[in-house]
């Protein structure tokens, strides 16, 4: 970066020294103007590295904006905030010992706009790969997720759970076991048809939701509910599909869900987002989790510009979910 610096320094300082003195070298010899470009060298150097500092730690750290304009606007202001402070302190320094000394300002303000311009190129281009291997991160995640979602319900395990679960209520209930059976049918469907799809209709996922959820009750034997308000909000409203599926999925796998211990789920489907909330009963030797479920929807959400927010107190456990 400094060598970047020094380098588009000499050909501004060139440039500057043709505009206000019309001549490529106004200086009876070599050491006198060498002896110039140096002494202007350090504070440029200096306000380099600052407006460096400014755009790429600071104010990147606290980004406040999506806006590239308004970006830019602020990393201006608080750089220009931070070159006239650095001329005041020069000029503060520089008095006792030289009281004649002029600080050309308006030069040294040209200097800096084109810095922050060239950083701010530099920013951008950052930014740019940053998003792209986000992007496929992403994609990468959620094509390992849905095969591993595929995987987990055509695996002999589910069928056999299922198939036993199929089995006894047969017997006792045979509309129950057609329910189940059309249920079971709607899942298969659900996932097999998107696998390429990158957001659902709300409608939709609801719609695979309570198949999945009413499998769940016969599971867990009327032990399990859940409560959805704020239908009326669905019309028009696209999430990441399989989200609200792996959330119900994580709260059966880390909590008890019992007739001693039933389990409810508060699902609110709000005008900007939807909010799962459940009490917290965790299980005491809970199984090994890869993680794949709540990382897959984060990174998918965030991917597509979205603040996915988690929320645990101790004793509620609550995801905030936005639409797409």
């Amino acid at each position: 970066m400094i060598l970047a610096v020094i380098l588009y320094y000499a050909v501004l300082f060139m440039v500057f020294i043709i505009i206000r003195k019309d001549s490529i070298f106004p200086y009876p010899d070599f050491i006198t103007g060498f002896t110039s470009w140096l002494k202007n060298m350090l504070p440029t150097l200096v306000m380099a590295v600052c407006d460096f500092l400014v755009i790429f730690v600071i104010l990147d750290r606290f980004r406040f904006t999506k806006s590239l304009i308004v970006k830019i606007a602020a990393d201006f202001a608080v750089t220009s905030a931070v070159m006239y402070a650095l001329i005041l302190i020069f000029v503060a320094v520089h008095k006792k010992t030289q009281p004649e000394l002029v600080v050309d300002q308006a030069g040294i303000f040209m200097y800096n706009v084109l810095i922050v311009l060239s950083l701010e190129i530099l920013y951008y281009i950052k930014r740019s790969k940053e998003s792209l291997r986000r992007e496929e991160a992403a994609k990468r995640a959620a094509l390992q997720y849905r095969y591993e979602a595929l995987k987990a319900q055509v695996n002999p395990h589910f069928l056999f759970n299922s198939l036993n679960i199929l089995l006894t209520i047969i017997p006792e209930d045979r509309q129950k076991a057609m329910d189940f059976t059309v249920n079971l049918s709607k899942i298969y469907r659900y996932i097999l048809t998107l696998q390429n799809r990158r957001t659902v209709a709300l409608e939709e996922e609801l719609d695979f939701l309570k198949s999945y959820i009413d499998i769940l009750k016969i599971r867990y034997e009327n032990a399990f509910f859940v409560d959805i308000q704020g239908t009326e909000h669905t019309s028009g409203k696209t999430i990441i599909p399989f989200t609200m599926q792996l959330l119900i999925e994580n709260i059966t796998k880390h909590n008890i869900v019992s007739e001693k211990d039933p389990m409810l789920v508060e699902i609110c489907i709000g005008k900007n987002e939807i909010t799962v909330t459940n009490s917290i009963k965790k299980k005491s030797a809970a199984g090994i989790s890869t993680g794949i479920g709540l990382k897959y929807i984060s990174a998918q959400y965030e991917t597509a510009g979205k603040d996915f927010r988690v929320i645990d107190t101790g004793d509620k456990f609550s995801v905030r979910v936005p639409y797409i």
